[in-house]
């Protein structure tokens, strides 16, 4: 059966219900969608750091360390019907943004981001209105100092709800090695482990796993978001 897709214009649409929400959708020539609440102030709004323009390279640990994404990516999947989750194909990208208050650490709007010919596409705004409602009543963080001194601060992650495959090739298929040479003995039974240079220690992102930066144009980089 043929979906519809419900994101082909920028246009605001109702969420429906007796609140009188109503979302953007705005639309761009690469077909990326970016959907939010029409009241949000900050979606593309720059980010400052007492009063300046924050550096997209400056390093800022604006929140206390957490483990806030299991929660977050639950509560998105759990927005979503079977049904709504059937029409979505393996692979596709959800992109969420929760801002958040930097004095009170309570997120107070969210928006999202994905193809308009996705199965994403297909999902009316009620769901994501759902979804900004419990991520606002749910997720909690604590802004350090320099968080504080901020704007706002801002979380970001893609989502599958449908995960890929792996993308490991069978085993099946990995080819044998070729015989030795002649005159060459076999390899031992028992060969030792192969030698692999131990990589440079990468330090730990303290900021919870996830980027805190602002993403730079989007929308027009990434036909995906």
């Amino acid at each position: 059966m043929a979906q519809t897709f419900l994101y082909d214009t920028s246009r605001a649409i109702s969420a429906g219900g007796r609140d009188g929400v109503f979302f953007q959708a705005d639309v761009s020539e690469s077909g990326g969608v970016r959907l939010y609440n029409r009241v949000n102030r900050f979606t593309y709004a720059e980010q400052t750091i007492d009063g300046r323009r924050r550096g997209f390279d400056e390093e800022i640990r604006d929140l206390v360390h957490s483990d806030w994404r299991t929660l977050a990516m639950r509560i998105v999947r759990e927005s979503f019907s079977a049904s709504e989750i059937s029409r979505i194909q393996q692979g596709e990208h959800l992109g969420i943004v929760m801002i958040i208050c930097p004095q009170t650490g309570r997120v107070i709007e969210v928006n999202f981001s994905f193809s308009n010919r996705s199965g994403y596409a297909t999902i009316g705004v009620p769901t994501f209105w759902r979804i900004e409602r419990a991520l606002k009543e749910q997720m909690r963080f604590t802004p350090t100092a320099e968080g504080r001194r901020m704007n706002y601060i801002i979380r970001f992650w893609h989502q599958e709800l449908v995960p890929s495959p792996s993308r490991r090739r069978p085993s099946s298929l990995i080819p044998p090695a070729p015989p030795p040479p002649d005159n060459q003995p076999p390899p031992p039974d028992n060969p030792p482990p192969p030698h692999h240079p131990i990589p440079p220690h990468l330090p730990e992102d303290p900021s919870g796993g996830s980027s805190n930066r602002v993403p730079e144009t989007e929308l027009d980089r990434n036909p995906f978001l």
